[in-house]
């Protein structure tokens, strides 16, 4: 998986060492489509393809590297078969420290989060820490997420709940305000466990 996005990442880098930025972009989109198209015939294995994209992120790519192979692993269009079958590499990159690739997982997830076979009560786990450190679309993206999973497993309404407390630490009124109205409307006014987060949310803020 290494030597394959060693690969990739050195054909972009003679790309982009071979002219003007735009010319590279044009490039660089040529290049997207060729990897793709590569994988669709048959001369590039795919599930090699995709994972070697997502160990990418276990690199010390910079920024702009990091974004890039986020970008290209939506180029490649994984199925819903393949992106259950990635949903350990996949949650992984939630501890980036890049914003982009985070939030195409959760994108990618979300497609995935009505699915059986979705690994609804590991994303609630390794989501909790996100709470403290995205940005607003990431937040808004677990939220949606969150809604896919109670509504195919009710037993998980009290966790989720719980969980987007969180959001009331947030000064953004909007999130607040879907964190309030998930609760209401999945919430368990006799949850000890509930009133007791909430009791603490409240002295917080």
């Amino acid at each position: 998986h290494q030597g394959n996005s060693k690969r990739i990442y050195r054909y972009t880098f003679i790309l982009r060492n071979k002219g003007s930025r735009s010319s590279f972009y044009r490039q660089y989109i040529s290049c997207f489509k060729a990897f793709y198209r590569f994988s669709l015939d048959g001369h590039l294995d795919r599930e090699r393809l995709l994972k070697a994209t997502l160990a990418t992120f276990h690199r010390s790519f910079k920024k702009d590297m990091a974004g890039w192979f986020a970008g290209f692993f939506e180029t490649l269009q994984p199925t819903t078969g393949e992106l259950l079958s990635l949903q350990e590499e996949m949650m992984q990159i939630f501890a980036s420290s890049y914003t982009k690739p985070v939030n195409v997982m959760l994108q990618q997830l979300k497609s995935i989060a009505s699915e059986e076979g979705f690994r609804y009560q590991e994303f609630i786990e390794r989501a909790a820490p996100l709470f403290f450190s995205s940005p607003k679309n990431s937040l808004l993206t677990i939220h949606t997420i969150f809604e896919k999973i109670v509504a195919r497993h009710p037993k998980m309404r009290e966790v989720c709940c719980i969980t987007l407390c969180q959001l009331f630490l947030k000064k953004d009124e909007n999130l607040q305000k879907k964190a309030a109205d998930f609760i209401i409307k999945y919430g368990d006014a006799s949850s000890s466990s509930l009133q007791e987060t909430l009791q603490d949310r409240k002295s917080v803020v």
